[in-house]
């Protein structure tokens, strides 16, 4: 009979503590639901979460704290999507104005994504000469190509840029092309995106100064940038960037979409099971 009425105390007092942490538990709820109605998401989740690690025995306030972190949630990716709509659509309008001066170019048997380069530098009007072209796809990635004709191969794998005091050298390129046509052998060596060492970079800022070049290889061969070259690779850097920041607002956008889906689908599968 002693045993049963300790055990009995015991059990009341355990109730009476589990009671106190979930009242105590739901005033940090509370405040979360205040914060959530303000919009401040990161102090009601930041509230949200002392919960579970300052009461936890409080169950059914950690429960109640689960349901509305799925609110905060929520609400915060929806945000999260109408700031980047805004923001896309502020960025296509400027793509809008600036894609008339670029020539677009997509072969549909071999690419996924179109590419985009200035007028004075497709390939078909600039046979036989040695240049560095831009261009750039439709997710902004840029590429720099340096082409070379000559009689004989030099074999060319990377660049020197330099601007009296100033110089940039690439790195060694491993995607190059090379081929002879009508007795003339042809070179071009590409500088995918974040591989051109900053070149695109260093051109695109020093657009306004005459720029030496030197292709090296087996042998060096040295030339001067055009000024329509600099010209039309630095407005190549800028539309790069630019589509640059709508493919990372676009994905920021669509991961806060995948976010609600995944919250909703969690939220379906709960309200199922009871």
């Amino acid at each position: 009979m002693k045993r049963i009425f300790i055990f009995g105390i015991l059990v009341s007092l355990m109730t009476a503590c589990g009671s106190d942490e979930n009242g105590n538990a739901r005033k940090y709820l509370v405040s979360a639901q205040q914060c959530y109605e303000r919009g401040e998401f990161a102090e009601a989740k930041s509230l949200i979460d002392s919960v579970r690690i300052v009461y936890p025995k409080a169950f059914d306030a950690r429960r109640e704290g689960i349901d509305l972190l799925q609110k905060v949630e929520i609400a915060e990716a929806e945000r999260t999507i109408a700031y980047h709509d805004s923001v896309i659509s502020v960025l296509n309008e400027r793509f809008e104005e600036v894609r008339r001066g670029f020539v677009y170019e997509k072969n549909e048997e071999y690419q996924d994504a179109g590419i985009y380069c200035k007028a004075s530098q497709t390939a078909d009007s600039n046979i036989g000469r040695n240049y560095i072209r831009a261009q750039v796809d439709e997710q902004g990635r840029l590429t720099l190509i340096s082409n070379y004709s000559g009689s004989s191969y030099i074999h060319h794998r990377s660049l020197h840029l330099s601007l009296g005091d100033n110089y940039l050298d690439t790195p060694v390129s491993d995607d190059f092309y090379e081929f002879k046509d009508l007795g003339l052998c042809y070179e071009r060596c590409n500088f995918a995106d974040g591989k051109d060492g900053g070149a695109a970079a260093f051109i695109a800022m020093n657009k306004d100064r005459n720029i030496d070049v030197k292709l090296i290889g087996d042998r060096t061969v040295s030339m001067q940038m055009k000024a329509s070259d600099r010209n039309a690779v630095a407005e190549v850097y800028s539309l790069s960037l630019l589509l640059k920041s709508i493919a990372e607002a676009t994905a920021m956008r669509d991961e806060a979409k995948r976010k609600i889906q995944f919250v909703e689908a969690n939220i379906a599968r709960k309200d199922s099971l009871q």
